[in-house]
């Protein structure tokens, strides 16, 4: 709870309002259902990096340490605290950075979908979308285990796959997004997002690690600067 409050007071000093007064978040109302089934990326993601860092800021108080870490998608910004490379102001503002690139990319049609399947399995359906509809940026957004992915891509498309996954009797879908996150879409948003975060970086700036970071790209050691 310190830890929400304390960042939450970041976030309104960012982007001139509190998640906590204006929708409810990590508050014991209701206010948070206004936002609706789709919550704006720029909701979305700070409210998700002051939840991992006040989960890690909890771990730790138990005298719980990691001996590594690795940040995946949302979770590349809170690394950034847990490995002792950056504050938890830093992250903070480059979640506020994330959401106001990614907003970009709320009116381009785009979204994601959970299915159960295998990357080869998934292919046949990304296949079979592309060839009814045309060419689309539909492409295997996360490799969450070895049978479940993530799509992600034109909401069409997207819709069609899990459509066909569905009635081979595989569980898919549709995620509750209009941002096709981990695409080549993401393109379209990039220049802003590297102009936004490099302002945050020039606020704060980083250090080197003081715990082991792991690349969720390569799997490997992570010994590149990161910013």
């Amino acid at each position: 709870r310190k830890t929400v409050l304390e960042l939450d007071a970041v976030h309104t000093k960012s982007m001139g309002y509190s998640l906590i007064e204006r929708y409810g978040l990590f508050a014991d109302r209701k206010e948070y259902e206004k936002l609706g089934q789709v919550w704006p990326i720029r909701v979305t993601l700070p409210s998700l990096a002051i939840l991992h860092l006040a989960e890690y800021e909890m771990l730790v108080s138990t005298g719980m340490k990691p001996d590594a870490v690795i940040g995946h998608s949302a979770g590349e910004t809170a690394v950034l605290y847990a490995s002792g490379s950056g504050s938890k102001e830093l992250v903070v503002e480059l979640s506020v950075a994330r959401g106001k690139s990614m907003s970009l990319m709320e009116d381009k049609e785009g979204t994601m979908a959970a299915v159960n399947c295998s990357p080869e399995e998934v292919q046949q359906y990304i296949d079979e979308a592309i060839a009814e509809l045309g060419p689309g940026q539909l492409e295997i957004g996360c490799y969450n285990t070895p049978d479940a992915i993530t799509l992600s891509g034109p909401a069409k498309h997207i819709d069609l796959a899990v459509a066909k996954a569905d009635a081979a009797g595989i569980f898919a879908r549709r995620l509750r997004t209009c941002v096709a996150v981990h695409s080549s879409m993401m393109k379209l948003c990039e220049e802003e997002y590297l102009k936004l975060s490099a302002e945050v970086f020039e606020r704060y700036g980083v250090d080197e690690p003081t715990t082991a970071v792991y690349s969720t790209k390569t799997g490997e050691f992570w010994n590149q600067p990161f910013s």
